[in-house]
Formats: C-alpha cells, structure tokens, sequence
C-alpha cells in the first residue's frame, strides 16, 4: 500500500498533467486519456482521505455483482457496523482492496454507459 506522501505526490503531478491538457487543448474535454486521469485523481483523492482517516462515501449497487461478492460485501458492512458513509480506517487490506475493486469497477460501469 502506498504511503500518504506517494499518493499526495501522485496527485500533486496528475493535477498538472491535467491543466496542462486544459490549458493547452481545446479538445481536451474530448480524451479518453483525459477522463481516466480525472477517474485516476478521484480515486487517489479519496485513497489518500482514507489514509488521513476521513469518511470516504460510497454508493454501490450490491446486485450488480455475483452472490458471492455481495455476500462477502454485505459480510463486511454487517460484521463492521458499517454504513455506506463510515470510516473505512477499520477494514483489512484485503477488505479496503476489495471495495476499491468494486469501486473502480463502479466508475468504469458509469462511464460505459454515460451516466
């Protein structure tokens, strides 16, 4: 797992790559590349808040995955007492992988079918 300052520098450089398309581009709202740097900065903003320890909201359709993996997703929010706007400071590795997973599988989703 990355250390805050990695991903605060990760972030610090995709911002600049990022103006440097808006400010040197007409098209850039057009780039495939664009809209996955802006999805990658996302992630990293709300990777790096986990890591200060602020609540990350979440919104996740449990049906849109296999019954295994709403089991073990319901599992976690169930054992954890979590609601989909808790701290997630308290979920393994494992667990805070998995939902990140499912996450950018969310974000993906959306993005395919423009909403």
């Amino acid at each position: 797992m990355k250390t805050l300052d990695e991903i605060e520098k990760e972030i610090s450089i995709l911002k600049e790559h990022i103006l440097c398309q808006e400010i040197g581009n007409d098209s850039y709202y057009l780039s495939p590349l664009y809209h996955e740097q802006l999805l990658t900065l996302e992630a990293l903003e709300n990777e790096a808040d986990v890591l200060k320890g602020k609540s990350l909201p979440i919104k996740l359709d449990f049906e849109k995955y296999p019954p295994d993996k709403q089991i073990f997703l319901k599992n976690i929010v169930n054992e954890k007492g979590l609601s989909f706007a808790h701290n997630y400071k308290d979920l393994s590795a494992d667990e805070l992988n998995f939902l990140w997973n499912l996450i950018k599988k969310s974000h993906k989703n959306k993005k395919n079918t423009g909403h």
